[in-house]
C-alpha cells in the first residue's frame, strides 16, 4: 500500500512525501525512523473518505459535525498509534488544517487537555460534533488505558454510519426532487401554456370536453388569484411545520412513514443498522447492556423509532430479555429478532449484533438500489402523463372542430 504523509524533524521543518507499506501502523513507524514525527497520514489508494471530505477543500469555516468527527477519529486514532501523547497529537491535527471551526474546536481541546482535563471531558464542550455514546467510548478507552484502539474502532463506526446516512440522504433526494419538477412544470404550463390557447379553444363553435373545461378554469383561477395562492400555500406551510413540531402529531406521522411499503422499510432498516452496530462498539467497550440501550435511545430523528427504542431500554433495565423486549415492538423485522435470541443463547451477542447490522446493510443496499432503478421511470411516466393529459385537452376540442366541418 502507499500512503502520503506530513510529518514534521527536529526543527520544526514541514516535509511531505509518500511511503510503501503494509499496514498505517507499519508506515507510521518507518517514518519515526527516519527522526520525523507525523503530522497526518493517509492511505493513497483506498481512503476514499478522505479523498472526498478533504479537509481544507470541504470542511466548512463555520459550523462542525458529524463529518469533523469522522475526520477527528481518523487522525486522533493514526497520531496516537505513532506513539504521541494527546495533546501532542491534538496540537498536530490543528496545525495542519484550513478550516477555521474545526482548528478552533481542536485548539481548545488542547488547551482543556493540558489543564488536565481528560480527553472526553474536553470533547463533551463540543456536543454537536460528539455524542453521548462517542464521549462513552472515549471515557471507557481512557479508563481502560486503550484509547488508540478505541479510536480506531470508533473512526470505523463513524466512517460507516456518515456513509449511510449520506446515501439515504441522496436516494430520498431524488425522487423529491423530482416531485418538485413536475409540480412546477404543471404550474408553468397552467399559467403560461393555457391561457395561450384559452382564445382560440373559447372562439371555437363546439361544446368543450370536461377535461378541458376544468384546466381551462383552473389556467383562469391561477392567473387572476396568484397572490392569493401563493399566500395561502405559506400560511398551509407555516401551520403544517407548527404541527409537526407537536410531538404527539410528529409521533404519529413518523410511526406511519415507517410503515410505508419501500421507503419506510429501507428507512427502518437504516435505523435498526445504526443502532445494533452502535450497540454492538459499546459492548465491546466493556458497557452493560442497558447502559449501550439508554445511550442509543437518540438514534436517528425518527420520533416513533426513539420512543420504541425508549420503550425497550426501559423493558431491559427491568430485566426482561433484549430479544423479548425487541420482538414485543411492531417495528422490529422478526428475523433480527431470531439472530438477537440465539445471540442471547450462545452468550455471542456482540457478534449477533454484527451479523444483524450486516443483514440490515444488505437490505438497505437492495432497497437503494431499486428505488433508485424504479424512481426515475416513475417519475418520467408521472411527468408525461401530465404532459399528456394538457396535449388532450389541447388537441380533443380541435379534432371536434374538424369533425363538424367534415
Amino acid at each position: 500500500m502507499e500512503f502520503s504523509y506530513k510529518a514534521r524533524n527536529r526543527q520544526g521543518e514541514l516535509m511531505t512525501g509518500t511511503i510503501q507499506a503494509e499496514n498505517i501502523h507499519e508506515a507510521a513507524q518507518y517514518i519515526r525512523q527516519k527522526g520525523l514525527w507525523v503530522t497526518k497520514l493517509t492511505e493513497k489508494s483506498t481512503h476514499q473518505l478522505s479523498k472526498k471530505l478533504s479537509l481544507p477543500v470541504t470542511l466548512g469555516t463555520g459550523s462542525i459535525g458529524k463529518k469533523e468527527a469522522v475526520f477527528f477519529c481518523q487522525e486522533l486514532h493514526i497520531l496516537l498509534g505513532t506513539g504521541m501523547p494527546v495533546h501532542v497529537a491534538l496540537s498536530a491535527m490543528a496545525s495542519s488544517t484550513k478550516c477555521a471551526g474545526y482548528a478552533h474546536m481542536l485548539d481548545q481541546l488542547v488547551q482543556n487537555v493540558k489543564r488536565g482535563s481528560s480527553l472526553s471531558a474536553a470533547m463533551a464542550n463540543f456536543p454537536s460534533v460528539f455524542p453521548e455514546m462517542t464521549l462513552a467510548l472515549v471515557r471507557s478507552g481512557e479508563t481502560g488505558g486503550a484509547l488508540e484502539p478505541i479510536m480506531r474502532n470508533l473512526a470505523d463506526f463513524l466512517e460507516r454510519d456518515y456513509r449511510a446516512r449520506e446515501r439515504l440522504k441522496s436516494i430520498m433526494a431524488y425522487p423529491v426532487a423530482l416531485l418538485i419538477i413536475t409540480v412546477l412544470m404543471f404550474v408553468f404550463m397552467t399559467l403560461f401554456v393555457l391561457p395561450t390557447f384559452a382564445t382560440i379553444l373559447s372562439s371555437l363553435d363546439v361544446p368543450l370536453p370536461l377535461l378541458t373545461e376544468l384546466l381551462l378554469q383552473i389556467s383562469s383561477f391561477l392567473s387572476e388569484h396568484l397572490p392569493e395562492v401563493g399566500g395561502c400555500t405559506i400560511f398551509l406551510g407555516g401551520i403544517i411545520w407548527l404541527l409537526l413540531q407537536q410531538p404527539n402529531i410528529r409521533t404519529r406521522l413518523d410511526r406511519a412513514y415507517l410503515a410505508l411499503p419501500v421507503f419506510g422499510t429501507l428507512s427502518l432498516y437504516t435505523h435498526w443498522r445504526i443502532l445494533l452496530e452502535t450497540l454492538s462498539v459499546l459492548q465491546k467497550s466493556g458497557m452493560t447492556l442497558a447502559q449501550s440501550l439508554n445511550m442509543s435511545t437518540h438514534i436517528g430523528n425518527n420520533l416513533a423509532f426513539q420512543y420504541t427504542l425508549q420503550q425497550i431500554a426501559n423493558d431491559v433495565s427491568e430485566g426482561k430479555k433484549l430479544s423479548d423486549a425487541l420482538q414485543s415492538t411492531k417495528l422490529f423485522p422478526s428475523i433480527l429478532g431470531s439472530m438477537i435470541a440465539t445471540g442471547e443463547a450462545s452468550g455471542e451477542m456482540e457478534r449477533m449484533m454484527e451479523y444483524g447490522a450486516s443483514y440490515c446493510e444488505t437490505t438497505t443496499t437492495n432497497l437503494s438500489s431499486r428505488i433508485e432503478a424504479l424512481a426515475e421511470p416513475a417519475m418520467m411516466l408521472v411527468i408525461g402523463s401530465i404532459i399528456f393529459i394538457f396535449v388532450l385537452s389541447i388537441v380533443l376540442p380541435m379534432l371536434s372542430t374538424m369533425d363538424a366541418f367534415i
